[in-house]
């Protein structure tokens, strides 16, 4: 067997390996999808329209430095340690908050409840 049929025979092993992926899922409206979350989660779509018509506040919990590297447009760094701090700035509890960090496996939005 030629080295370059048995790469694409690797090749195609591993494709067909792969889980299905939904067609319809984009950056733009999918969520991590996890079983029993303890907070709701919301699609790129849905903080979007929360930033746009400005319906509550996205608080980055990151460290300082990294919201001043980069950042959503529009967002508050309220690092995850100053939970009073968000406490104190949004008391009204039917106000929707949108929290966000460095992705699944960051989990500092998720200490903050």
């Amino acid at each position: 067997m030629s080295f370059i049929r048995l790469i694409v025979l690797l090749e195609m092993s591993i494709i067909a390996a792969m889980p299905c992926v939904r067609a319809q899922s984009t950056v733009y409206n999918t969520t991590l999808g996890e079983t029993n979350p303890v907070t709701r989660e919301v699609s790129t779509e849905q903080l979007k329209k929360t930033l746009a018509d400005r319906s509550g506040p996205v608080l980055d919990i990151r460290f300082a430095q990294e919201y001043a590297i980069a950042h959503i447009p529009g967002s508050i760094n309220i690092h995850e340690k100053e939970i009073e701090t968000i406490t104190q700035r949004f008391r009204d509890k039917a106000t929707p908050i949108v929290l966000y960090c460095n992705g699944p496996f960051c989990g500092k939005s998720k200490r903050v409840r």
